[in-house]
């Protein structure tokens, strides 16, 4: 009879020789020891692959695999297609976890029968070491199963790797990375948060995210980061292919604003006309309704600049104004602290 772990933790690697050690330690001194590790080579050329080999030849639970086509997605689906295990996780060849993190998520999603959940994680530098968790506290308040649609703003959370998902959920439904693209993994949440009935948070941090990590992509090059409207147009289809609009489509194209800003804060140089112009051709197309469940205030002002100004009016008040609103907005966050110690 062939070992079924519990867990399956999908490692796509693409020349991260450096940071090999680190994130399989990680996993291998986990607490949690029904779980098997499998690594997907994309095609490295820094000696990431023999290291791989090397690391697995002596523990029975580490899978490599080499996976050359395509993307990290493309590498992300042939580990699941390999996986056996009865919850899904991911974690990046250059991240790393804590030690009690699959052991408690997976003890989370048995007691409350969850279809994902999620939890903290920690931003860690590599020049300066600790930073700020990444996202607040409240969004992961530990009080039970919720729906996307209790909690919209876990959508602003697109990262694959904080989450464990239930192969039930995944096969049913056929989820899976689109292919040869950037920004695969957040078609993949968002599919699964959608369809997810039983979604449960933990707040502990237990994914180490690394920052300024020699290899990693900081900037957007060439026209990569056009990439994040054809990702929305695939959600935006499979929203209509499981007739999801009435629930869910006002959500979506929230989320389609936020995620289409964020990245135009990514681009550079030449790149940033031809954005911007597929930006507002975009949100010209969008209506969106007096209650607005996912984009904060800044994002809904960029949204109306983009939305009815020209390209070189949007680009002054976007350097000028954005960066004195987030500084005001500090300012008085620190003001209405400052008074509240003084009570």
């Amino acid at each position: 009879m062939s070992w079924q772990p519990v867990v399956s933790v999908i490692i796509p690697v693409f020349n991260t020789r450096p940071y090999l050690q680190q994130c399989l330690d990680s996993l291998t001194m986990q607490t949690l020891r029904d779980m098997e590790i499998i690594c997907v080579d994309n095609g490295s050329s820094d000696g990431s692959y023999e290291f791989l080999q090397d690391y697995a030849a002596h523990r029975t639970n580490i899978t490599v695999l080499r996976h050359p086509q395509g993307r990290q997605g493309a590498a992300r689906n042939a580990g699941i297609e390999k996986s056996k295990g009865k919850y899904i996780g991911f974690v990046d060849s250059d991240d790393f976890i804590a030690p009690a993190m699959f052991e408690r998520i997976v003890e989370t999603a048995q007691v409350e029968q969850a279809d994902v959940v999620v939890c903290n994680i920690k931003l860690y530098y590599e020049s300066t070491g600790w930073g700020r968790k990444a996202l607040a506290d409240d969004l992961l308040a530990g009080d039970g199963p919720f729906s996307i649609q209790q909690r919209p703003r876990l959508l602003r959370n697109l990262t694959i790797c904080n989450k464990l998902f239930s192969r039930e959920l995944i096969e049913r439904n056929h989820i899976r990375f689109p292919e040869g693209s950037f920004h695969e993994d957040q078609f993949f949440v968002i599919a699964a948060f959608l369809l997810a009935q039983r979604i449960v948070s933990v707040p502990e941090a237990f994914y180490f995210f690394g920052k300024e990590r020699a290899g990693s992509v900081n900037e957007y090059r060439g026209f990569d980061h056009l990439q994040i409207f054809r990702v929305m147009e695939m959600v935006n289809a499979f929203v209509a292919g499981r007739q999801l609009q009435d629930g869910y489509q006002d959500l979506i194209d929230e989320l389609a604003i936020s995620r289409i800003l964020l990245v135009a804060h990514l681009i550079g140089g030449k790149h940033r006309h031809t954005y911007f112009h597929r930006m507002r051709s975009e949100f010209r197309k969008m209506k969106l309704p007096r209650q607005r469940k996912l984009l904060t205030r800044t994002e809904y002002r960029e949204f109306q600049i983009a939305r009815n100004l020209g390209y070189l009016t949007y680009n002054l008040l976007y350097q000028l104004l954005r960066p004195g609103y987030g500084q005001l907005r500090g300012y008085i966050a620190q003001l209405q602290k400052t008074l509240g110690k003084a009570k």
